[in-house]
């Protein structure tokens, strides 16, 4: 799951800080019905990815720590721009 908050453009203040965004990510999936009786994704099977900040060593140990409160399978720290410009399109074929 995607939560890097400058790659999924969301305000950090709005969250509380830059790692709000995180908990506030996973807080969604676990409150969103997979089917009529089961809620939310177990923890251990999400896969979180991180905003890296090589420049500013605190922001990303925040967000790492942040993302390891929650008990993922796995937290994957990005350290290069994602590229989030992809837009579905409807392709006809002859």
């Amino acid at each position: 799951m995607l939560t890097a908050q400058q790659a999924c453009e969301r305000d950090a203040r709005f969250y509380g800080g830059p790692a709000g965004w995180i908990s506030a990510s996973v807080d969604y999936l676990d409150d969103t019905p997979l089917a009529p009786t089961k809620r939310g994704v177990p923890h251990e099977q999400l896969w979180l990815v991180v905003q890296g900040a090589p420049e500013n060593h605190d922001t990303e140990a925040t967000s790492r720590a942040e993302a390891f409160k929650l008990q993922p399978g796995a937290v994957i720290v990005a350290r290069v721009p994602l590229d989030q410009s992809y837009e579905p399109r409807v392709i006809t074929v002859d």
